[in-house]
This record gives C-alpha cells, structure tokens and sequence, in this order.
C-alpha cells in the first residue's frame, strides 16, 4: 500500500470508506489508470473497484476519462474538497421521475407486473390478427 496510516484517518474523516481510501491513494500515486490496475495496486477486489470509482467520482474525488478501457484520475485532494458535491437542481428534476418509476416498479409484486404486461400484449395481437384479416 502506498499510504500513510495518518493519511487514511484523514481520508477516514471526511467520509470515505475503507476502499474509496485504498483505492483513491492509490490512483493519486499512479496518476492515469484503469479500474484494474487500480484495483491491483490498492488490493481492492476487481468487481468492487468500479462502484467504488464510480462513487469517487459521484463525491468529486476522481474524473471519468470516457475511453476504451475506461480511465480514471484522481484529483488533488484540495481540488476535491472544494468541489461542489451536490447534484445542481435540474439534474435533480431530471432524475426524479426515474426513481419514482424504479420504485413503483419495486413496490408491485412480480405476478402483478407479469399479469399488467400480458394484459398490455393481448391487444397487440389482436391487432395484428386484424391486421392479417
């Protein structure tokens, strides 16, 4: 590991988990990396280092490089610490009904939903059985 014992508490205080530390230490030490070399050199397991990036970079602590593979770097940690953290209100608007659908979804029992869904396909072929007439 490449971090100081002082340097993860301080990391610690500030909110990040034991992975987002690991993980965030180590991408400041290797500059430019993908999830796997990141999770390698942190000792985070693999499937767990891309939420963990993903949640770096929702706190502003890491940037997305959209390449192929996917890249990620990490910012200062005073460049992170000033960023703003919160989602600007329009992306809020925009998000809202999305989560409503996911948890309306989520609150209806999957017979429900298979039983809706059929429902809505029984007219489609009706249609289309007309439609050969």
């Amino acid at each position: 590991m490449v971090a100081t014992t002082e340097l993860l508490d301080a990391l610690k205080s500030i909110g990040l988990n034991l992975y987002e530390r690991k993980i965030y230490v180590s991408l400041l030490a290797k500059g430019v990396a993908t999830a796997a070399e990141v999770s390698e050199l942190a000792t985070v397991p693999r499937s767990r280092s891309y939420d963990v990036l993903e949640s770096l970079a929702e706190k502003g602590f890491v940037v997305v490089q959209p390449s192929k593979p996917i890249k990620y770097v990490a910012l200062k940690p005073a460049e992170a610490l000033e960023a703003p953290t919160e989602v600007p209100a329009e992306a809020k608007k925009e998000e809202l009904p999305q989560q409503q659908e996911k948890t309306e979804t989520a609150k209806t029992p999957k017979k429900a939903r298979k039983a809706k869904s059929e429902k809505e396909a029984k007219p489609r072929k009706q249609k289309a059985k007309e439609a050969k007439a």
